[in-house]
């Protein structure tokens, strides 16, 4: 949700706001107090909404890289969100570099790697299900998914089947779904 957010400075400060960059980074340091500093980390994984489309952005503090995952490469729009994401995450190194005061963190020595892989994706709804694919890969084995279109009506089948094991049907509140095929879960 944070790079939503930077995505406002940038907005604001090309407006001259100076009122509304303060409480934005104020808004920008609640989400970053939830995680652990650069120097703690050695990756942080950041799914972005852009242009009614997901996609992820890997940031490696070990590598000073910022990789960048889209489903849907060859789109329209693709280029333009690339450039969008990058800007954003050069605009968030910053904040972070005052946020957790690591002055170490320079922006000219961090490298951008977009997409390598071949449009995966061959409809406008799976982009969510193959950012999620890409995380669970790169949390496991450093790597992103290779799954294709073809694997997804399984993937959804898979993180449904595992949505339905959390906790939160265990809890007092009504959670079903509203059959047992359907891929709609319902929370009241």
């Amino acid at each position: 949700m944070f790079m939503l957010h930077v995505g406002d400075v940038i907005a604001a400060n090309e407006e001259d706001n100076h009122l509304k960059v303060p409480a934005l980074l104020e808004l920008i340091g609640q989400n970053l107090k939830k995680l652990k500093s650069p120097g703690q980390s050695g990756t942080w994984l950041v799914p972005v909404h852009l242009s009614s489309h997901w996609t992820l952005l890997e940031i490696r503090w070990d590598l000073k890289q910022f990789r960048f995952y889209d489903s849907l490469p060859d789109r329209p729009k693709a280029m333009s969100d690339s450039t969008t994401v990058q800007t954003r995450a050069q605009v968030l190194l910053q904040i972070l570099r005052d946020y957790f005061g690591q002055h170490f963190i320079k922006l000219e020595e961090w490298t951008w790697i977009g997409e390598k892989r071949s449009q995966r994706q061959a409809n406008t709804f799976d982009c969510g299900a193959f950012v999620c694919a890409d995380i669970i890969a790169l949390a496991e084995s450093g790597a992103p998914s290779q799954l294709t279109q073809d694997d997804m009506e399984g993937w959804r089948r898979k993180i449904l089947e595992t949505v339905r094991k959390l906790d939160v049907y265990a809890r007092s509140r009504s959670v079903a779904p509203l059959s047992k095929q359907s891929p709609v879960i319902v929370i009241d």
